[in-house]
């Protein structure tokens, strides 16, 4: 009887217990003039990291905000808490665009 109550109280207290989501990052590398990938689906939550891989500096321009000057494996981060579409480019470079859809 012992040993029925002691796994009963096991299980409520492990039923209690509030566990975190893991942390989501994905990482988009700017290299040879392009983002990689060039468009992402991710959920709302989600850590998303620009690492610059080429030889030239970049920038990252979204509607309201920008990333400022990226030099040579320099990075951006940013968390897109809010669904929708998210488009942007680099203004050094317009013809690189690149695409976040959050659901």
């Amino acid at each position: 009887m012992k040993g029925i109550l002691v796994i009963l109280l096991l299980l409520v207290a492990g039923c209690s217990e509030v566990q975190e989501a893991p942390e989501e990052k994905v990482v988009i590398a700017i290299t040879d003039f392009g983002f990689s990938p060039s468009q992402l689906n991710v959920p709302s939550g989600t850590e998303v990291i620009w690492v610059n891989r080429d030889v030239l500096a970049h920038n990252l321009v979204f509607e309201g905000f920008e990333s400022g000057e990226l030099l040579t494996d320099g990075y951006f981060s940013k968390t897109f808490e809010e669904p929708g579409s998210y488009d942007y480019y680099c203004s050094y470079h317009p013809e690189l665009r690149g695409k976040i859809i959050i659901k």
